[in-house]
């Protein structure tokens, strides 16, 4: 089975999340929120969403890094490479 992920479907917070992401950088959750604007607690869960099948079962790795004195937890997703990934206007190869 072929997966497609279709960024024409997939919801804004969604996209947004994903076009950050794609570079492969580790960011914490704030990071992220102060670039995007959204809440930490829905991109936790668009996170989680990477890794689901229905949307290109994408690898998220997690580290857990000390800044400071305080434990803080980083994450980089790892495009799937066997995921065909439709960009906005583009039309899937099928």
């Amino acid at each position: 089975m072929k997966l497609i992920l279709n960024l024409n479907t997939s919801g804004r917070q969604f996209r947004t999340v994903f076009e950050l992401m794609r570079d492969e950088k580790p960011r914490t959750l704030r990071v992220i929120s102060d670039i995007t604007g959204y809440p930490e607690t829905s991109i936790s869960a668009r996170l989680r969403d990477f890794r689901k099948e229905e949307y290109g079962a994408h690898w998220v790795e997690e580290n857990r890094i000390i800044r400071g004195r305080m434990p803080v937890r980083e994450y980089k997703l790892i495009p799937n490479p066997h995921c065909e990934i439709v960009e906005c206007g583009q039309m899937p190869l099928l």
